[in-house]
């Protein structure tokens, strides 16, 4: 079915079931519709054709496919956010690593793909042209935890993982201890290894 009345069309569409047990499902412009990635696990990136068949102006259109109704079932409620990046992502040579990045600076999101080069500390640009106050990102090629920043959690070093319970990580720094800039985010090497691919929002 094709879910219809955004006056925008959805760069980033998370969703949830409501009505039954599942995780929460994550798509974007970037990643590509087929592809998926669950807040609730640190499980990598699946491909699943057709579960989210496509982004459109107004909306978006999501089938039940391969078995999978993580976007729609006959009968079931669901719930989804969705966000206007900036469109076909452009290339940001801002940080220290080219990055795939998708910018509405109007309003102040961004969604950036890199891949890590090495061990060492990089940074990747963010195209918003102001500092950003949340970053959530996920390593999508391997199993690893999801890290969630926030000016409310106080410093970088601060970071919350959507898919646990716990309460605010202080010392883990998934992030350098380098603020975010208005134009680059700073990501520490160590905690990945060389061919990460990371995603981040």
């Amino acid at each position: 079915q094709t879910i219809k009345g955004l006056n925008f069309k959805p760069d980033f569409v998370w969703i949830k079931s409501r009505s039954f047990t599942n995780n929460h499902h994550l798509f974007d412009l970037l990643r590509g519709p087929n592809n998926i990635l669950r807040t609730s696990t640190q499980g990598p990136q699946t491909t699943v054709a057709g579960v989210m068949s496509s982004f459109e102006q107004g909306g978006f259109t999501v089938q039940e496919a391969g078995g999978n109704n993580a976007t729609n079932d006959e009968g079931s409620t669901f719930v989804a956010w969705c966000w206007k990046a900036g469109g076909t992502p452009v290339t940001n040579n801002d940080g220290s690593v080219a990055a795939q990045v998708s910018a509405n600076t109007t309003a102040g999101f961004s969604i950036i793909t890199a891949t890590q080069p090495g061990s060492g500390d990089f940074t990747v640009g963010h195209g918003l042209g102001k500092k950003p106050a949340v970053i959530m990102s996920k390593v999508r090629n391997v199993a690893y935890n999801w890290d969630f920043w926030s000016r409310g959690c106080g410093t970088i070093d601060r970071t919350m993982k959507p898919n646990t319970n716990e309460t605010v990580f202080e010392g883990r720094i998934p992030y350098t201890s380098t603020e975010p800039s208005t134009s680059v985010i700073s990501v520490r090497g160590a905690f990945f290894s060389a061919g990460s691919e990371h995603v981040f929002y």
